[in-house]
C-alpha cells in the first residue's frame, strides 16, 4: 500500500488538518485500506471519509 500526495495537496492540507489527524488518517488507511471505497474508473484510487471532532455529522473530512 502506497499513499501518494501532491505538493498542492500538502500545502492545502497543512492549513486545514492538524498533523496529528493526518497521521491518524495514514495509519488507518494502511491498517485497513478496504474501508475506503474505490472510485470507479480510476484504477484503484480510493475515497476516504474521516469524522472531524466537533464538526457534526456533515463536517467530516473527505480525501481521495
Amino acid at each position: 500500500m502506497e499513499i501518494f500526495t501532491t505538493r498542492t495537496y500538502e500545502r492545502a492540507v497543512r492549513k486545514l488538518i492538524p498533523a496529528s489527524v493526518r497521521k491518524e488518517m495514514r495509519i488507518a488507511i494502511a491498517a485497513n485500506p478496504l474501508t475506503a471505497p474505490v472510485i470507479p474508473g480510476t484504477g484503484g484510487t480510493r475515497k476516504l471519509r474521516w469524522s472531524a471532532a466537533g464538526h457534526g455529522k456533515r463536517g467530516g473530512i473527505r480525501t481521495i
